[in-house]
């Protein structure tokens, strides 16, 4: 109940701080709302982690309340007009469903499009939010390494570096773990629930292209269905009900670009400010947000320079102040808590350890090769973007066909893409991607609508600044991704941050030669859109509700949580079901050298009831009950326990459980170190 009560009044916290800094319309204050809950959040948890105290519901609730004292303050210092906010916001809501009934009554080609985009973004909301309700997380990454870091700083009490099996455990920024925490504690250790963080960034995002697109075309109709198309996207849809860090940055990065473009039409500065937070918070929820600032970069000039021509310099020296300040404050309270410093104590460098970077970075080739390699992954990841992920094995001929020609013609000019070096996993042309969180990328709108979008904004609406930097942005995003790193077939996740710069343009679509008014296509265009909407919309809605890693089938199975937490990873059902059975709640696992980080988290057990602690932190327990180990570094004793059917071994072989009743860590010491 305390946690309930603690996400009772941080959102109230932010509801009166959206009022203080005087939002306006539903946008503003949806957006400001949600980005000031996430901040009053990860600062309390900053705070409590100081403190030892991170797993204490209680005291999140105290720092809920002194958040609330303290927006309460704030909103009286403003003078806030609750009460009249209120009747604004009634006011607000019954002419948006004034404008809607009216234009049903016209009921115009656009409207009625409109009209299908928002059934099919209801029902793949449903789908989404039955998945989050229904089903524990089954997500790889959430189990070898997102999930295992929350239920390891809830064990310790803080935030702190702690030893582990897996680098991706301890080298990741806290950000998004702090939400984790809050949301996993504030629901009564619910792990389902975890999903929501993501879900509500995915939310958060939406809405801030929503205002990116009103700011551009100026009409409602044209920027809802921009929005849509967002919030449609395939890989949206797959990541947005994960525990995966993607969706977050994509969620703060796309406030920062809307609180910019805010910025842009309203000449606060305040906005200027909420843009530079929300940047150094997605800087702290993972080091790949930083491929972002080139883009961003981009944005910031677009906004601020129209302004600073027609500024005094009174004015010019007032929002560098404001941003400088905003600035040190967003590094002070966001990056540097967050991991960076850490990773430069741990292992020298703020991204953390050499073969850990080695995975994921390009490092120590020349420029010329650079550009070789990065090259070859932009046609690479070109060819992933023409697909029709979402549609499942369905669209396997149809996108081999559409794969087959781009292909030719990067091999024709010299790129070699089965080339297997410099890459995670080698290019595979006919791999299907069926709707995965890890492997899908945009589906069918890439091509249907965001590409088109793009050119006819260029060809027709060049003359908005933004338009043009967002374009700028986009590339220049994409290049990052290549020439960056390694090639990554799972970067489809990535790229979701793409469609922030690219899908606003898609309503160029909608809107007349002068941008004002809606199109009104004949018949044939009227068929098009049509079609492709069609096309679109039974991709999202498939996607939603066939997801590989939680068909329809299983939302009201009677699978047991084993079953459920493993349905992407059936290998290691049985062996999760014999740890269990075998080590009783309250035990305390020591991991053993060679147990790798694959689906760490159902070792906790149900409600982390059980302590798991990795060589090098044996001194801060009492005493060791089980032993796991594996046979590709150790031969099993005689007593021990085998976890898995022998003659078919997992992925880092076999596993044994050895109990320690009569035998203590001090003589394994040696031999357990990474």
């Amino acid at each position: 109940m305390s946690g309930l009560i603690s996400a009772l009044f941080f959102l109230i916290a932010s509801i009166l701080v959206a009022l203080a800094l005087r939002a306006r319309g539903i946008v503003q204050h949806v957006v400001t709302t949600m980005v000031s809950f996430a901040f009053f959040v990860v600062t309390s948890g900053y705070l409590l982690s100081s403190l030892k105290q991170i797993d204490e519901p209680t005291l999140w609730g105290l720092c809920s309340l002194i958040c609330l004292a303290g927006s309460c303050f704030v909103a009286a210092w403003k003078k806030v007009d609750i009460f009249g906010a209120i009747e604004r916001t009634k006011c607000a809501i019954g002419l948006c469903i004034a404008f809607v009934v009216l234009q049903h009554r016209k009921g115009g080609f656009m409207t009625r499009l409109c009209g299908a985009f928002i059934i099919a973004f209801v029902l793949t909301q449903i789908a989404q939010l039955l998945v989050i309700c229904l089903l524990p997380p089954a997500n790889h990454d959430g189990h070898s390494y997102i999930l295992p870091r929350m239920a390891q700083y809830i064990q310790q009490g803080s935030l702190d570096y702690f030893p582990s099996n897996s680098s991706s455990q301890t080298v990741h920024c806290k950000n998004a773990t702090v939400l984790h925490i809050f949301s996993y504690l504030s629901t009564g250790r619910n792990e389902n629930l975890v999903q929501l963080v993501a879900y509500c960034c995915s939310i958060l995002a939406t809405f801030s292209v929503f205002g990116i697109a009103s700011v551009l075309w100026r009409n409602a109709t044209v920027s809802l269905l921009a929005a849509l198309t967002f919030s449609m996207l395939t890989s949206n849809i797959m990541i947005g009900v994960t525990p995966q860090l993607d969706m977050p940055i994509t969620g703060f990065v796309a406030a920062c670009v809307f609180f910019l473009v805010e910025f842009s039409r309203t000449n606060r500065k305040t906005w200027l400010v909420m843009s530079v937070l929300c940047a150094t918070f997605a800087f702290g929820i993972k080091s790949s947000a930083l491929l972002l600032i080139p883009s961003l970069g981009v944005i910031y000039i677009a906004a601020l320079v129209p302004r600073l021509k027609t500024a005094r310099r009174e004015r010019w020296l007032k929002l560098g102040y404001a941003g400088f300040a905003s600035l040190l404050v967003g590094a002070f309270l966001f990056v540097l808590p967050a991991g960076y410093g850490e990773n430069m104590v741990q292992h020298g460098h703020p991204m953390g350890p050499e073969d850990w970077r080695q995975i994921h970075v390009l490092q120590d080739v020349s420029i010329h090769e650079r550009l070789s390699i990065g090259t070859t992954n932009a046609a690479r990841y070109a060819i992933h973007f023409t697909g029709v992920d979402g549609m499942g094995g369905d669209g396997d001929e149809i996108q081999n066909l559409m794969r087959r020609p781009l292909a030719g013609l990067f091999t024709a000019v010299g790129l070699d893409l089965n080339s297997t070096s410099n890459v995670r996993r080698p290019f595979e042309l006919e791999t299907f991607y069926t709707p995965h969180e890890d492997m899908s990328f945009w589906g069918p709108a890439t091509y249907l609508l965001i590409i088109p979008g793009i050119i006819i904004a260029l060809l027709r609406h060049r003359k908005k600044p933004f338009v043009v930097a967002f374009v700028a942005a986009g590339a220049l995003y994409f290049l990052a991704q290549s020439y960056s790193s390694l090639y990554d077939p799972w970067r489809g996740r990535s790229f979701v941050n793409l469609g922030i710069f690219l899908v606003p343009l898609s309503g160029s679509l909608f809107v007349s030669l002068n941008g004002k008014t809606l199109a009104k296509p004949r018949w044939p265009g009227k068929l098009i859109l049509s079609a492709v909407a069609t096309v679109v919309l039974f991709a999202a809605i498939n996607a939603a509700y066939s997801r590989s890693s939680s068909p329809c089938n299983l939302l009201f199975s009677e699978a047991g949580r084993i079953d459920l937490l493993c349905r992407d990873g059936v290998e290691f059902a049985n062996r999760i079901r014999r740890y269990e059975e075998n080590v009783p709640p309250g035990s305390t696992v020591l991991i053993g050298h060679g147990v790798r980080q694959a689906y760490n988290y159902p070792l906790y057990g149900e409600g982390l009831n059980r302590r798991i602690i990795f060589p090098g932190q044996e001194q801060s327990v009492a005493g060791i009950d089980f032993l796991l180990i594996t046979d590709v570094s150790e031969s099993p004793r005689q007593g021990d326990i085998p976890l898995d059917v022998l003659d078919a071994p997992g992925r880092d072989g076999n596993w044994y459980l050895r109990p320690m009743q009569s035998e203590r860590t001090a003589a394994f010491q040696s031999s357990l170190t990474y």
